[in-house]
């Protein structure tokens, strides 16, 4: 654990614009820099843990494809499967999606940490970001979804939204919220300079009921 600590997702607020009712959390860049930015592109190469079974791959692939559905593109996730790793290796520079279970010495030691269970989180060094996941702690395929979907929205670059009044995937407190909501759009092109009223939303009471903005 000395090459690594964890990085909390926090958020500075500092003066956002009301005019595209976004949460507090999600601020645009320096006015020099607010315009939009047509035919961009993000895409994240993601290498995921061997260990993974059959059926978290298709829910890891459900999330990859919902952000990807959801952006209309904008966001891609290349997930290179079956890749073998371990927290001894010596890790090259990529994003790694890694599987842990609960017994393990480093959960126990992040469970001390943080003062409650450790479910899921990144941590990241100068030359690797580890996106990790304690599977035995995830009783659902529907509940390590959602956590994919906050765990690809994070490697995104977005942070945690606080305020509870805002439901989405970003959001702590939206436990009930299984979709990427206008919230986590909003969040997205705040970050990206997209326009999200041409990005499409599920509403974050109905599962797989895609709407437009």
């Amino acid at each position: 654990m000395k090459n690594f600590f964890i990085f909390f997702f926090c958020l500075i607020v500092i003066g956002c614009s009301k005019k595209n009712n976004l949460p507090p959390e999600s601020c645009h860049l320096p006015k020099n820099e607010e315009k939009i930015i047509n035919n961009i592109e993000i895409t994240k190469t993601i290498y995921v843990d061997s260990r993974f079974n059959s059926t978290e791959k298709l829910t890891i692939i459900a999330a990859k494809n919902e952000w990807q559905t959801s952006t209309k593109e904008i966001a891609k996730f290349n997930l290179i499967f079956d890749f073998k790793i371990t927290l001894e290796d010596k890790i090259p520079k990529k994003i790694v999606l890694m599987k842990l279970d609960s017994n393990s010495d480093v959960v126990k030691k992040l469970d001390e940490e943080m003062g409650e269970e450790f479910v899921s989180g990144t941590m990241i060094s100068p030359n690797v970001e580890l996106i990790l996941v304690v599977s035995d702690r995830i009783k659902t395929t529907d509940e390590l979804k959602k956590i994919m979907l906050k765990e690809f929205g994070h490697d995104l670059g977005l942070p945690t939204i606080k305020e509870e009044k805002y439901p989405a995937i970003m959001n702590e407190y939206s436990s009930d919220v299984d979709c990427l909501t206008k919230y986590d759009l909003m969040l997205f092109c705040s970050k990206y300079l997209c326009n999200p009223k041409e990005l499409n939303y599920c509403e974050a009471t109905s599962k797989n009921r895609i709407n437009k903005l």
